[in-house]
């Protein structure tokens, strides 16, 4: 899980973002339940965890669209040396980033 305070800095950007866990009725609720809500509400899913990976290939494979699933790389983003949003890796271009 990634800390509450990314979303907050994207959103401090103009983002429009969520983190589950900053909201105590969706922590611990199941991978499936957060991929439909996810679509329910148009977003795309960021995330480490490859069971989503299953769950987006029973979607598609229903013929059915869905708004994005993004699995960062730990290589290009590093999770081990925390630093503000607006500081991307010395090697990442912001354009590359979306910002």
């Amino acid at each position: 899980m990634y800390p509450y305070s990314i979303a907050e800095q994207l959103r401090a950007r103009g983002r429009d973002v969520v983190a589950i866990g900053e909201q105590a009725a969706l922590r611990g609720t199941p991978d499936r339940q957060v991929f439909a809500l996810a679509q329910e509400e148009g977003r795309t899913l960021v995330t480490d965890d490859v069971g989503f990976r299953s769950i987006e290939s029973e979607h598609r494979a229903r013929g059915e669209a869905h708004h994005g699933l993004v699995f960062p790389s730990n290589r290009r983003f590093p999770r081990g040396q925390p630093r503000p949003v607006n500081q991307p890796h010395r090697s990442t271009p912001l354009h590359s980033v979306g910002m």
